[in-house]
C-alpha cells in the first residue's frame, strides 16, 4: 500500500529526521510524489530491519551468557518470536545479512533455494536446547517458513528412521552441501550435537522432498555398512560420530577431494570397541564419495592441506590384523 504524503513524513522524521523537500509533496508533479515516497518508504523499513537485528543481537548474547536458566530460556522465547517476523516480514529473507548474531548458524544452500537457522541454549553437556527452523524457496518471490521441533532424546534407533521438521534430531548445523542425481536433490547438513559430559557428537544428515511430496529428514543415501566401528545393519538414513569430549575432529564436505572428509575415529589400544568416550582422530582419513545418487564410503584417503589438525611427519601406518594405527 502507498503510503500518503503526511503520513511518510511523520514517520520518517520520528525514525531519521527530516528528509529533504518532503514538506513540497503537495506541489509535485504525480511520478516525482511517488519516487520520494517510495524512497521514504524503503529507508524506513530498512533502519526497521536493523533495529530488529540489533534486539536479535542483545537476546542472543542474553541466550550465551545469562547466568541463570530462566534468563536464557526467556531470551530464548523472545529470540524465536523476532526471527520468525524479521524473516516473514522481509520482501526476501535470503538477502538478510544475520552476521552480528553470533549465537545463530545460517547456512544458504548451493541452489539458493534453502536457507537454515539453528542455534541452541547452553546447559550442561547433553542438557542443550536446540532450535531451528528454515526458509524454502518455492518460486522466485514466494517463500515457505518450516520451524523445526528437536525430538532426538526422544527417538529410537534415529539412523534408520525417516523424520519430519516435527521430529528433528536437533543440532547446530556448521554446513549445507547440496547434490543432485536426476530428479532428486539432496541438501547435506553437517552438525554437532553434545552427548553428555564424556562424548560429543557430529552428524550427516538430509533435508529432501520423498516420492509422496513431502519433506523428509535423513534418506537412504548411505553406503557405509560399516564406519568407524559403528556397523549398520540396514541402509541408515543418516550417519553419527561418537568421540572424546577432549578430542577434536573434523568432517566436512571438501572440495578439494570433491568427498565430505571425515577424521578417521578410533580408541587407544587399551580400550575396547564402541566405547565412544575414549575415541579420536588416529590421523588417517576416510571420505564420502557422491556416486550414481548414493555416498560411498572410501577408506584410508589422502587429504590435502588446510586441515585443523596437525599432520605427523610420517604417514601412519594401520595394523593389518586389528585395523588401528601404530604408534611411532
Amino acid at each position: 500500500m502507498l503510503v500518503e504524503g503526511p503520513v511518510a513524513q511523520i514517520l520518517y522524521n520520528t525514525k531519521f529526521g527530516p528528509l529533504p523537500h518532503l514538506n513540497k509533496i503537495p506541489n509535485m508533479k504525480p511520478i516525482h510524489q511517488i519516487l520520494a515516497l517510495f524512497i521514504a518508504t524503503a529507508l524506513h523499513g530498512q533502519m526497521v530491519v536493523q533495529d530488529e537485528l540489533l534486539h536479535l543481537v542483545e537476546l542472543g548474547e542474553a541466550i550465551m551468557y545469562s547466568e541463570q536458566s530462566e534468563q536464557r530460556d526467556s531470551a530464548n522465547k523472545a529470540f524465536f518470536t523476532l526471527l520468525q517476523e524479521v524473516i516473514e516480514d522481509a520482501e526476501d529473507p535470503f538477502q538478510i545479512d544475520f552476521s552480528d548474531v553470533k549465537n545463530l548458524s545460517v547456512l544458504d544452500s548451493d541452489d539458493g533455494s534453502l536457507r537454515m537457522f539453528t542455534w541452541l541454549v547452553p546447559g550442561f553437556p547433553g542438557t542443550e536446547v536446540f532450535n531451528g527452523l528454515f526458509i524454502l524457496r518455492e518460486k522466485k518471490d514466494h517463500f515457505k517458513v518450516v520451524v523445526l521441533e528437536d525430538f532426538a532424546d526422544s527417538l529410537i534407533d534415529p539412523e534408520y528412521r525417516p523424520l519430519t521438521p516435527g521430529q528433528w534430531y536437533g543440532a547446530l548445523y556448521y554446513q549445507l552441501h547440496t547434490v543432485k542425481d536426476k530428479n532428486n536433490t539432496y541438501h547435506m547438513l553437517m552438525g554437532y550435537r553434545p552427548i553428555d559430559e564424556k562424548v560429543q557428537q557430529k552428524l550427516i544428515d538430509v533435508i529432501h522432498i520423498d516420492d509422496k511430496g513431502l519433506l523428509r529428514f535423513g534418506a537412504k543415501i548411505f553406503e557405509t555398512p560399516k564406519l568407524m566401528d559403528r556397523v549398520y545393519q540396514r541402509p541408515p538414513y543418516r550417519l553419527f560420530f561418537n568421540y572424546s569430549f577432549q578430542a577434536a575432529a573434523t568432517f566436512r564436505y571438501r572440495k578439494e577431494e570433491g568427498m565430505i572428509v571425515l577424521d578417521h575415529l578410533s580408541p587407544p589400544d587399551d580400550k575396547p570397541k564402541g566405547m565412544w568416550a575414549y575415541y579420536g582422530p588416529d590421523f588417517s582419513y576416510d571420505g564420502l564419495e557422491f556416486v550414481k545418487g548414493r555416498w560411498v564410503l572410501r577408506e584410508d584417503i589422502k587429504v590435502e592441506s588446510k586441515l585443523k589438525q596437525p599432520l605427523p611427519s610420517k604417514a601412519p601406518k594401520k595394523d593389518p590384523q586389528t585395523g588401528k594405527v601404530r604408534k611411532q
